[in-house]
């Protein structure tokens, strides 16, 4: 009977040093997730400024206010293209050989 208590207390002991080594990883998890979860609200906060989501708007979604107008900038050519290339003549094809004569019937 001692030797089955000794087992079971053994097997609870590393049930219990297991659970802690988990508890610790589950704290640290924790830990991370809050420090981004602050990162975020402050974010949120930073957004919710008007002039913060005028400002993305413009940038990043090229948005403009009614009764504005969009100007679209090209970029200029270094020289105007050319005139083209006369266009080369094809050569004649020659005479079809028999076998091509026979199969193409």
């Amino acid at each position: 009977m001692a030797v089955y208590f000794a087992v079971a207390i053994g097997g609870r002991t590393v049930q219990l040093y297991q659970m802690q080594v988990e508890r610790v990883q589950l704290e640290q998890e924790l830990a991370i997730l809050r420090a981004e979860e602050q990162a975020l609200l402050g974010e949120r906060d930073r957004l919710v400024q008007y002039q913060d989501i005028e400002s993305i708007a413009r940038r990043d979604l090229n948005l403009i206010k009614p009764g504005e107008t969009a100007v679209i900038v090209y970029p200029a050519f270094a020289s105007p293209d050319p005139a083209p290339a006369p266009p080369t003549p094809i050569a004649a094809r020659p005479e079809p050989s028999w076998l091509e004569r026979l199969f193409s019937r």
